[in-house]
């Protein structure tokens, strides 16, 4: 599901459930539990979640809301939405983000506890559009640096999806070939209209 310094991009349509699916990592992560109570987990880890929409209501909302069900960890997560507005095709917003990310995640590191930090949406980071392809390296360039030096996985979230050929083939990547070059992984996340639910495309 999600491997040690992995790259995942996940997307999916408005309403789908994204923050939820999110919040439901964080909680399992955060205790070492498996994910979704199906995806195995070794041992806890540190989840850095980065919004940039909204702020921090919208996880923190769906994280007390799992808490009446199983706390998370909540040592093992921080909530970080300082970068709302930000731009990082701009090299002076990139590498404060960068910065500031490292700084936070350094004392985590001294604890020896794998990490994975979430950019949540990409969209959101760039205000431009992500399929060109300077804009999603500008997005990727920022992940790269933070996990060359930290050695954590990466997830990169998403609102919509792009569909790149006639039968309307879900594409996770944007047709975008520094996304696809970039990520161990795509993800799509629909809703099950017969049975309900939210189904997992790879």
């Amino acid at each position: 599901f999600v491997y040690r310094k992995s790259i995942t991009m996940r997307s999916g349509d408005p309403g789908v459930g994204k923050s939820t699916y999110s919040a439901n990592m964080i909680r399992d992560f955060s205790l070492g539990l498996p994910v979704f109570n199906f995806f195995y987990t070794p041992k806890p880890v540190f989840c850095y979640y980065i919004p940039f929409e909204r702020g921090a209501y919208e996880i923190s909302d769906r994280l007390r809301s799992l808490s009446a069900v199983i706390e998370p960890n909540w040592h093992n997560i921080i909530i970080k939405p300082d970068f709302i507005g930000y731009d990082v095709y701009e090299a002076k917003q990139a590498t404060h983000l960068i910065d500031t990310v490292l700084t936070d995640l350094d004392p985590i590191l001294k604890r020896e506890i794998d990490i994975i930090v979430f950019f949540d949406p990409i969209i959101s980071m760039v205000a431009g559009e992500i399929k060109e392809e300077k804009y999603a390296k500008a997005i990727t360039r920022c992940a790269n640096i933070i996990q060359n030096r930290s050695g954590c996985a990466i997830e990169l979230n998403n609102h919509t999806v792009k569909y790149y050929n006639s039968k309307e083939k879900a594409d996770p990547f944007y047709g975008s070939q520094a996304f696809k070059a970039y990520c161990t992984s795509g993800v799509y996340l629909s809703r099950n209209k017969d049975l309900g639910g939210v189904d997992m495309h790879s």
